[in-house]
């Protein structure tokens, strides 16, 4: 009850626009995920529903724009980035990058299994960009590289692709 109270009044008073910082939006963002875990589901879809119809938002034909320091139309509120000194992504990324204190196994790849499914429907961009078999060493590791090249990045925590999918399962 707290956290709706809070994010309520976020949303009520925080403005619309605010430079990087949390907005009104977010908050309603963040609302719909709450109401969505709580299977409380007209509350989600409303809130959801809020974010969406307001125009501000719309989907990003690229595959790697999520991420982008330069940001995405996608994002409803984002860690933002602006190089190495300031790098909010950068826990994420450096678990998908060669660990040399793990013989450049990184932290986090993916099972055979998981690999297949992902590289399944060869029309699938993301499974031709984004996942790599290693052979280079006694046994093939199955790598997510969608990280790999990027130095700095803006994580997203509330985002468009997200709240329309609360608003789908809401809905049905």
């Amino acid at each position: 009850a707290q956290v709706i109270a809070d994010l309520t009044d976020a949303a009520n008073y925080l403005p619309a626009e605010n430079n990087g910082y949390a907005t009104s939006w977010a908050a309603k963002g963040y609302l719909a995920k709450v109401h969505f875990q709580m299977n409380d589901f007209a509350n989600a879809f409303a809130q959801a529903n809020d974010v969406i119809n307001s125009g501000l938002f719309s989907m990003d034909t690229s595959l790697t724009a999520r991420f982008s320091t330069e940001g995405t139309d996608e994002a409803v509120f984002e860690l933002v980035s602006d190089g190495l000194f300031n790098n909010s992504g950068g826990w994420l990324r450096d678990n998908y990058r060669p660990n040399p204190g793990n013989n450049n196994v990184p932290n986090v790849h993916m099972s055979f299994y998981l690999f297949n499914l992902a590289t399944a429907d060869a029309a699938d961009k993301r499974g031709l960009e984004w996942f790599a078999a290693d052979e280079s060493g006694d046994f093939t590791l199955y790598l997510c590289n969608k990280f790999e090249l990027e130095e700095a990045m803006n994580v997203p925590l509330v985002h468009l692709t997200e709240l329309k999918l609360i608003r789908a399962e809401s809905a049905a």
